[in-house]
């Protein structure tokens, strides 16, 4: 069974690229030995010669021009993968955001999620400051996990549910 590892692939791409030693250990911030190291591994692995080396230049042989493609996809996949899972992590739950007023400041607002912040310490609150047509677009757009806003005669809050009391937070 073949296990290529996403770094020797990684070194083998970028070999392949600059057909350089020196080049491709100084993009990949290693020493010469190391990328030298991670090709012969992935050669043994492999079962092939990836690389000519000749006096001063390498030329790829038909089983790198072969691998080449594949192994750009894999590390494509590879990459769009931790990018996927990073921003699934950082848009986990841990945090909430909150739309209100600039006039909410003036009341016990402050006090209040302070208070539930210190009973809450690994919750991230975003606070998001804007008059009531920013805040409802925001949370209808689902931007706000909640808002604090008034109603006004005329104005129309379509879906949106209404929380009367602000000591829910406590």
């Amino acid at each position: 069974m073949i296990i290529m590892e996403i770094n020797k692939l990684k070194t083998f791409v970028e070999l392949a690229s600059t057909l350089s030693f020196s080049k491709t250990a100084a993009n990949l911030f290693i020493n010469q030995s190391s990328v030298s190291k991670q090709i012969k591994s992935l050669e043994r692995e492999l079962n092939c010669e990836l690389f000519i080396r000749a006096k001063r230049q390498i030329r790829m042989t038909e089983y790198a021009k072969i691998l080449f493609p594949a192994a750009q996809k894999i590390i494509k996949l590879n990459d769009q993968a931790l990018s996927d899972l990073r921003n699934c992590l950082q848009d986990r739950d841990d945090k909430i955001i909150i739309g209100v007023l600039p006039t909410f400041w003036n009341y016990s607002f402050f006090d209040q999620i302070s208070n539930f912040k210190r009973q809450n310490p690994n919750l991230r609150i975003i606070i998001k400051e804007g008059e009531i047509n920013y805040l409802t677009n925001l949370f209808q757009q689902g931007k706000l996990d909640f808002a604090f806003v008034r109603t006004t005669y005329g104005y129309k809050l379509r879906n949106l549910q209404l929380i009367m009391n602000l000591s829910v937070l406590v």
